[in-house]
């Protein structure tokens, strides 16, 4: 659990400092939240996938260390954009007055499962550089959690 804990902090981190920059630099009204979306989704994945793949697997081998850094990125990108639609689907449930970032009204959240794909995959393409850190930073805390005793 500890080590899973450790993958979802520094991945908590890369979130929030990206979800920042979003937020700061996307247009549109409803990003003021990103950061907090981006932390939660990359803090969730990167527990779950980390603890189901590596820690339980008691496998700390770097190349499953770099295929789990990517695959949380992955669903980390896809959680984001789906945790920010359910929110605004909700706001819009309880005030009547949220919009979806793109000023137009909310999609529920069976729809947002199939339709926040293509926000996906339009921030992997613009974010690509996240792909290769996730992969490197599956490697460095494989290579630090096989150096610890714990």
């Amino acid at each position: 659990m500890k080590k899973s804990i450790q993958m979802s902090f520094v991945c908590g981190i890369i979130g929030l400092v990206a979800g920042l920059f979003v937020s700061l630099n996307a247009t549109g009204e409803g990003y003021a939240l990103f950061p907090l979306f981006s932390v939660v989704s990359a803090s969730i994945c990167s527990f779950v996938l980390w603890n189901l793949l590596v820690v339980k697997r008691k496998s700390f081998a770097v190349s499953l260390g770099i295929f789990t850094g990517v695959l949380i990125v992955l669903l980390s990108h896809y959680f984001t954009w789906y945790f920010m639609s359910l929110y605004y689907f909700l706001c819009n449930q309880i005030t009547k007055n949220c919009l979806s970032s793109l000023g137009e009204k909310t999609m529920n959240p069976v729809e947002s499962i199939y339709l926040v794909m293509p926000f996906t995959i339009f921030s992997l393409v613009i974010a690509w550089i996240t792909l290769p850190l996730g992969a490197f930073l599956g490697a460095i805390v494989i290579k630090l959690q096989q150096n610890s005793k714990a």
